[in-house]
């Protein structure tokens, strides 16, 4: 198949879990959500606080407090507030090289590839929390993104920048545990860390929600929202003669975002706050988009039937604290419109079929071990995906997978060395030109990691510092899905060695 790019392939099948404003490996990881979460601290490099210890009462100032009502100490009825601003970030930045003179650029051919030739990406957050009498809680979130690359390598003052979130959430106003939210925020639950990949659940909405905590033991999520990508699809403008003036108008005549509804439950069987724990969880979304009609560029107009779908999920995880252990496994089953992101369009230009037709089905793992100076991480998915056209032999049918794992040691408590072993492969049902079979390709990838990290000994312990090594070696498949004019498709080996840092800290994006 010649002339067609992997980044071409993934446009033809695009995931179902990423902003289209940025590549999918431009999307952040999340801190790990095996172990409980401390809800004072959202550092995941932070130990849970220890309470405060209440220094012995002196007689003379008990005394003085008495006749001054400004030394009072307030009642356990009305406990003191807490307020104030917080910042938090999470980050990665890179220089790397091919090792022949060019720059050190990502080597995969699958939607979500192994994270260790990624690119640069960095979140600021800013939130304004508040405790307010009562036991009631808020919070302002407001996270904002940039993505390379920076004017360092293009000459360009100016970056890309997304909302990442913008969003005002209360707690315990109508009800213990409940908590209500307004605004856009990204909806996430568990990922997997070395793939840069949220396998479940993983929504950019704008919107609301509401979720419930039942004493640890359930957990109910919803959300309902909407997104609608600037594409003739879903929007569509003209340019028309103004009635009362003499400067063109642009309309628009066709506006028909796309909504979701998406729920989830957890169950904890063991409680939620234990050092060594179980959970369970079920996932559904549903996605709907209206009817339309939109305008053609040789005249005429099209009626674009309205469409729907559905997701169904599943995940079952554990975790222990003592090892800092954690293993999640992911189910997750697509339907119709649901199979397509909701900032992607399901056709290509040209094409209009009804999307009931498409399917995709998704398996993760991703897993966490340490013990004393040796860490291991893992992470593994397979994705199949049937696009609604109705051709057998288009390349409409898509199966892709990645197996990926990092172990590593540490000398000391603040450095150590990690390696990393992947394979990535791809097949879909177009026929290759060459060889008269369908396109498939495969990828093995070896890296090697030393790494400095301040805070001390962690496979998530952030930030860190490091030296990166990686060694891509593609088979004939893989070297044939780029243009002959492409240098890759004539190097069956290619290297990329960088240096850079990534660090996360006191950021809320990933956590419901």
């Amino acid at each position: 198949m010649l002339g067609v790019t992997p980044s071409a392939l993934a446009q033809a099948w695009p995931p179902s879990s990423e902003a289209s404003w940025a590549p999918p490996a431009e999307q952040p990881p999340t801190r790990p959500q095996a172990a409980p979460e401390v809800e004072t601290v959202d550092d995941a490099n932070a130990s849970p606080v220890p309470p405060t210890e209440t220094a012995p009462a002196d007689p003379e100032s008990a005394a003085e407090s008495e006749h001054d009502p400004d030394l009072t100490p307030e009642s356990e009825e009305s406990p003191p507030r807490r307020t104030g601003f917080s910042f938090g970030s999470y980050g990665r930045i890179m220089a790397a090289s091919d090792l022949r003179g060019s720059l050190g650029r990502d080597a995969d051919i699958v939607a979500h590839g192994p994270r260790i030739d990624e690119s640069v990406y960095m979140e600021l957050e800013l939130r304004r929390e508040d405790d307010l009498p009562g036991g009631a809680r808020s919070r302002v979130v407001a996270t904002l993104a940039l993505g390379g690359p920076f004017f360092h390598l293009d000459g360009k003052f100016e970056e890309s920048v997304a909302v990442r979130n913008l969003y005002a959430e209360v707690e315990n106003v109508l009800a213990d545990g409940l908590r209500l939210w307004a605004g856009s925020r990204m909806v996430r639950g568990d990922d997997i860390y070395l793939l840069d990949f949220w396998p479940m659940d993983n929504l950019n909405t704008i919107g609301g929600g509401a979720s419930y905590d039942a004493g640890g033991l359930l957990a109910i999520d919803l959300t309902v929202g909407l997104s609608r990508p600037d594409d003739p699809f879903q929007r569509q403008t003209v340019t028309t003669l103004s009635r009362d003036g003499f400067l063109p108008t642009e309309l628009v005549v066709l506006n028909r975002p796309r909504f979701v509804v998406a729920s989830k439950a957890t169950l904890f069987p063991l409680g939620r706050d234990r050092d060594r724990a179980v959970k369970v969880s079920l996932y559904s979304e549903g996605h709907f988009l209206s009817s339309g009609e939109r305008q053609l560029d040789g005249g005429g107009r099209e009626q674009l039937p309205g469409e729907s779908g559905y997701v169904l999920g599943a995940q079952l995880g554990g975790w222990e604290v003592s090892t800092h252990g954690h293993l999640n496994l992911f189910f997750r089953y697509a339907r119709g419109l649901a199979a397509f992101d909701p900032l992607s369009v399901p056709f290509r230009p040209g094409e209009a079929f009804s999307t009931d037709r498409a399917r995709e089905i998704q398996l993760g793992l991703s897993g966490n071990y340490e013990h004393g100076a040796f860490g291991l991480q893992l992470g593994a998915y397979y994705r199949n995906f049937r696009s609604p056209s109705p051709g057998a032999f288009d390349g409409h049918r898509l199966a892709e997978g990645v197996v990926v794992a990092r172990p590593m040691v540490w000398f000391g408590q603040r450095a150590g060395l990690a390696g990393e072993i992947s394979y990535q492969a791809m097949e879909t049902t177009r026929l290759d030109e060459v060889t008269g079979r369908p396109v498939r390709g495969g990828v093995t990838k070896f890296g090697v990691i030393p790494f400095v990290s301040p805070f001390g000994r962690g496979t998530y312990t952030r930030p860190q510092l490091r030296l990166i090594y990686s060694l891509t070696l593609r088979d004939a498949g893989a070297r044939r899905l780029y243009p002959v004019a492409d240098p890759r498709s004539r190097q069956r080996a290619e290297h990329f060695l960088g240096i850079g840092a990534e660090w996360w800290f006191d950021s809320s994006s990933y956590n419901r």
